[in-house]
């Protein structure tokens, strides 16, 4: 009616029809505006639903069911409050690196580098500082992961570089315990590259830097994490004690493992008391044949038994294969010096174990574990 009446040059009549609708277009906006206001806040309650899920499925050990209610908490909010999206897809970045643990290939760990990047792009680091430094922080860990599984050193310096970066923003007077998270992870990316190259200054880097991150992560103040620091600390002493044939550094290792799992009881975190078990083995292994003990070897086997009794080739194929293969090695040293055939079948049997899975990804590992099992048979006659 408006336009007619413009058309028509009755000016005063379209202004009125005018003015009649556009009061109509702000009623109709309110009624847009309270519909809106109740969707996101519906959307926003629906992804809180989803991400509580989330984070007791990570409680529980269940990283493919926290992956999946991570990345339907992000397709609610994402829409709604970008900094909460960017938030969520930290926590889905943390369930993928820990899905991308436990599994043989890189898939989930290359997918965890992409949504922390994407992360990092939403969150500022003057504004949201501590939440950039923990996706960042986050970010260094799946690198390490990745150069677990690639035995890339590159991986590890980009993890060192993260944390590095991390720690430039993390305070210790005001953030003590995200500090010492920073150099704790810092501390593992030195490890794994004094590992793979003997590095010393690597080794006593990483040792330098645990030893930091437990002045505020004590075993009283916080006994889980004290636990998983001083778990790294006994892996990179006993490293340093096989680099340096150092008795005391080996020792010293020993003790930090034992002193772990007073804590890490396998109730309360099977997983970590499954993984100190196996880092307690290998230091008690690697010293027994240093040191020629078997006792040592026996003690370290028994340690990749008990590893073994939370792991499986179903919900951990990397680590079941993994801790069989090792076992196997150290029962191989038990009979060079205490021959038997119960440690033959028993070797035998754990190398089978490892080429289950190792033979399905590699034809090399094939080969190799295909060869030790045709030298136990040859043994066993």
């Amino acid at each position: 009616l408006a336009g007619k009446a413009e058309q028509e040059g009755a000016m005063d009549v379209a202004l009125k029809f005018r003015e009649q609708a556009t009061a109509r277009a702000d009623t109709l906006e309110v009624q847009v505006d309270a519909n809106e206001a109740n969707l996101k806040q519906d959307r926003l309650q629906i992804g809180a639903t989803y991400a509580e899920h989330a984070r007791t499925a990570a409680l529980n050990y269940d990283p493919a069911t926290a992956t999946e209610m991570w990345r339907k908490a992000i397709a609610q909010v994402e829409d709604w409050d970008e900094t909460l999206a960017a938030g969520y897809r930290n926590n889905l970045g943390v369930a993928l690196m820990e899905a991308g643990g436990r599994a043989m290939g890189t898939a989930e760990l290359e997918e965890a580098v992409q949504v922390l990047e994407a992360s990092l792009q939403t969150f500022d680091r003057q504004s949201a500082a501590l939440d950039w430094a923990h996706a960042l922080s986050n970010l260094g860990n799946v690198y390490q992961q990745l150069g677990d599984k690639e035995r890339d050193p590159e991986r590890y310096r980009q993890a060192a570089e993260a944390h590095e970066r991390a720690l430039e923003v993390l305070n210790r007077d005001e953030h003590p315990l995200d500090w010492a998270t920073a150099e704790n992870n810092l501390g593992i990316a030195h490890a794994r590259l004094g590992e793979g190259s003997g590095d010393v200054e690597e080794l006593q880097a990483a040792v330098d830097a645990f030893h930091l991150a437990l002045e505020e992560r004590t075993k009283e103040r916080v006994p889980l994490d004290w636990a998983a620091t001083n778990d790294n600390l006994g892996s990179a002493l006993s490293t340093l004690g096989g680099v340096l044939g150092d008795g005391d550094a080996f020792a010293q290792g020993i003790a930090a493992f034992r002193a772990t799992l007073e804590v890490r009881s396998r109730d309360i975190a099977p997983y970590d008391w499954a993984f100190t078990q196996r880092n307690l083995g290998l230091a008690l292994k690697t010293l027994g044949v240093g040191t020629d003990d078997v006792s040592l070897l026996r003690e370290g086997a028994e340690a990749y038994r008990e590893a073994l009794t939370v792991f499986s080739a179903t919900k951990g194929p990397a680590d079941w294969a993994q801790t069989n293969a090792i076992l196997g090695f150290a029962l191989m040293e038990i009979f060079k010096r205490a021959p038997a055939r119960d440690v033959l079948v028993e070797a035998r049997a754990a190398f089978a174990e490892a080429l289950a899975i190792y033979g399905a990804q590699s034809a090399d590992d094939e080969a190799y574990f295909e060869g030790r099992i045709a030298e136990i048979d040859e043994l066993l006659g």
